[in-house]
This record gives structure tokens, sequence and C-alpha cells, in this order.
């Protein structure tokens, strides 16, 4: 379970240092950072409206703007055990107009260290970043493999052990070994703190790809350098962001049973080239990472939704990776034109323009072609299959399409073609599989490791 965070201080912004507010930062697994304060930042103004009177005498009555909640780049705060905290992209988002109380989501939260503009944080330069994700300590001891180092464009990756134990006066010492993964610049260069959080971020899904499993980073130690602090070197000794767990990644349970053996899945064996190979792809393919981890971050997303997405996700890596289109744009072009002067002047102008938008990607392969394609490009989508050979690959893909169109449009001639319920539910988990296999493929499964990766997967074998 990620640990929750909470820390008790005061609270103010770098331009107003004499107006504090005290409050308590939480980061907990479910919501992200919250900053609860007893109080706000809002200005106060003349009321024009109201007056008071007082031995005959005005008395001008301010009052606060409650309507419009703020934003703020940069929060400053010092715990009560005296920590200088810095909080980034603050968004109020609750002020309680009886007791002028606010809540705010913070993005990324630095632990350790004031920096005053937000400029100072886009400029900070991280020497390394150590992470501490979920499940690598089990996955780590399944492994007997040495561990190489991974050389992405701007960063190498590698392991390091982490022993933690008690005061060295305690008659008994507890020892606990971690496992965590450190970021070293290449060349002795130092990375911004933009491209160190999507390294970090990248892993993160590569680790969820290759277990499966939602994975979330439990620690973060970095060590940074800032011209603004009295020291050129500066330890922030915790550093979590909630942009990491993005919002519509954050999930209901964090204990989904224990941890599956990965032995023939993702290995410290080959860790190297597939994390190469997801580095490389990671950019190009970023949204449908996105799309096919949404449930494994989101597991009580509603059905239909869940079909959706993975269809979107298999038509943007369609997309991406095969083009898809029947012509080239030029040649297309010419035949776009031409239909759209064979539209008659007489047709409704409402209906010439729905026209026209269709005929703008009428070059584009439909569902049903990238479906097939997909299974002719990748013969593991068989897999699907291992457990009902009355299904084959035709009547799959009608399902898909039929399905997705009711879906889409809600058309009552379209659903008795649609399937719903359980079927809906088992056609939603085979689209899912169809997605992992373009996706391990891409990062350098083979064939056979692919197979074994959902033939060992407990829920596959219980579902199919």
């Amino acid at each position: 379970m990620i640990e929750e965070i909470e820390y008790e201080g005061i609270w103010w912004l770098p331009d107003k240092p004499e107006k504090p507010v005290s409050g308590t930062l939480k980061f907990t697994p479910d919501e992200g950072a919250i900053l609860d304060l007893n109080g706000n930042f809002h200005e106060l103004h003349p009321c024009k409206d109201k007056e008071a009177k007082n031995d005959g005498k005005n008395l001008e009555i301010y009052e606060m703007d409650i309507e419009n909640l703020l934003e703020h780049e940069i929060m400053l705060g010092r715990s009560e055990n005296s920590k200088n905290i810095t909080l980034y992209n603050c968004w109020e988002y609750e002020l309680n107009p009886v007791s002028s109380k606010a809540l705010y989501r913070i993005d990324s939260v630095f632990i350790g260290a004031h920096f005053q503009k937000p400029g100072d944080i886009k400029d900070i330069k991280f020497k390394f970043v150590c992470i501490y994700y979920a499940y690598l300590d089990e996955w780590r001891e399944q492994c007997n493999f040495d561990i190489k180092n991974i050389e992405e464009e701007k960063a190498k990756v590698e392991f390091e052990d982490k022993t933690l134990s008690l005061s060295f006066f305690q008659k008994e010492v507890e020892k606990t070994q971690q496992t965590w993964i450190r970021i070293n610049p290449e060349n002795s260069e130092e990375i911004s703190f933009e491209d160190y959080r999507k390294i970090i971020y990248y892993i993160r899904n590569f680790l969820a790809l290759g277990f499966n499993r939602s994975v979330y980073p439990l620690a973060t130690e970095v060590l940074t350098r800032s011209k603004n602090v009295e020291s050129s070197d500066l330890v922030v000794n915790e550093f979590f962001t909630s942009i990491s767990i993005p919002t519509n990644f954050i999930p209901l349970y964090l204990n989904p049973g224990p941890f599956i053996s990965l032995e023939n899945k993702l290995t410290f064996k080959r860790f190297t080239d597939f994390l190469k190979n997801y580095f490389k792809y990671a950019d190009i393919l970023e949204s449908i990472y996105y799309l096919y981890l949404g449930e494994l971050y989101n597991p009580h997303m509603y059905l239909e939704n869940q079909f959706l997405s993975l269809i979107q996700s298999l038509e943007s890596f369609h997309r991406l990776t095969f083009k898809g289109k029947y012509v080239s744009d030029n040649d297309y072009d010419v035949v776009k034109e031409a239909l759209i002067k064979a539209i008659p002047e007489s047709v409704d102008s409402d209906l010439k323009a729905r026209l026209k938008e269709y005929f703008k990607y009428g070059n584009e392969f439909s569902l049903r072609k990238r479906l097939k394609e997909l299974f002719n490009e990748y013969p593991e989508f068989s897999v699907i299959f291992t457990k009902n050979k009355n299904e084959n690959k035709k009547d799959f893909i009608e399902k898909v399409v039929n399905t997705r169109n009711y879906l889409t449009h809600y058309d009552e001639e379209l659903k008795e073609y649609a399937v719903f319920g359980e079927d809906l539910y088992l056609l939603t988990q085979k689209l899912r599989i169809c997605a992992g296999v373009c996706l391990l493929k891409k990062v350098g499964f083979d064939s056979e490791e692919i197979i074994n990766y959902f033939n060992e997967f407990i829920d596959y074998n219980e579902l199919l």
C-alpha cells in the first residue's frame, strides 16, 4: 500500500509571506495531494452595496469573492517539525462560505526545499532520482539475473538495494531491504524536472504493463541543484506528485491480491531490451498505453466504457503503426474534391456539411478492416480462442464492430446484433488481451513469451 503522508504547518504565497494560513497537507492513494487550510488566500475588497453606521460615522464593509476559485503555481509551507515544503500547481476546489476554509488539490510536492517562482521548479536540474515502486521487491525476489543498466536517450536507469534499519543504539535492529530504481543522467549532465517526471511516469506504465496490475511510486528521493537556495546542492528528501497518478487513474482499491508469479512474463533477463523499446515508442503510443492501462487504475469503470476505450486503443495503435489509409492523402484529395462537387446544389446546407465531414475521413480504414489487419499481423491474437474452439476471427470481429456501432449510435436497428451482459464482459476481456498483445509485441516480447504471459494470467484462465 502507498504510505499516507501528512504535514501540519503554516502556508503562504511567495509574494505574501506576511499572510500565512495554518493547515494540513495530506497525500493519500485515493485522493493524491490535498491541502486543507483553516483559512484562505482570497483578497478582501470594499463592499459597494452595503454601509454600516456607528456613532454617525460610515464604516466601510469588506467582502470576499467566494464565487471564483483560485489557482496558484507556487505555494510555500513550513511543517511543525520545521521542514520546508513547496507546492507546485495548486487548484482550489472548495471554499466554505461560512468558515472561509479552503481545500486545494496539488500537482507536485517538494519536501525539504523552497522554490519561490514556477521558473525555479522548471529550471531544476536533477543529479539523480531514486524511486521505490510497488511490487518491485516481489519481482526482484523471483529473479536471479544480473541487473544491467538501461540507457535511455537522456538518462541511465539502474537498480539498487537500500537497507533500512533502526537506531544504532537499539538492542534489536530490524533491517528491511528494498529494491529502488535509480535514474542517472548520461555524461554527468543534469535532467530537468519535467523530463524526469516523464521518465518516472514511463517506468511506472512499463511495470504496470509487465505486471498486468496497477503500479505506483511508493517513495521518491532526488538530488537537485537550485540557484535560489543557500547551497548549490539540495537533497529533496521527499518528492511526490499527483500527476504521476493521473486523476482518472485514481484507484478505488490498491490491494488486488497476492503478487502473481512472473517467471515467464517480465524478468530481469530481458528487462533492458524491453524498457529500451518502451522508451523508444512511449511518445508515439502514449495515448494507447493510457487507454489500455485505464482499466488497471480504474477497475470500476463502466463495462461499456471499458469496451469503447479498448476499441479506441486498438484503432489508435493501428493508425499510428500501420497508417491505415486506402490511398495517399494527395491521391485522396482528388477523390474528395470530386465527391464534394458531386453533391447537388439543392441539398440542404446541414446535410451538405455532414457529407463533407464524412468525406474528410473517407480514406481511413474502417474498424473491421483495421481488426482484420491486426489479426493478420499478430497471430498471437489466436490466444483468445484457446478456450473456445467454436469461435473464429470472423465471428469475433463481427461482434466487436456491431457492438461498437450500437454503443456509439444507440440505433435500435443495431441492437439485435450487439452483445450485452456476460457476453459483453467476455468480449471486452478478449479485446484487452488483443491490446496487450500489440503492446507486448511492440516492446519486444516474442510469440512464445506472449502466449505464456496470458496462459499464466490467473484471471484470463478463470475467464476463458
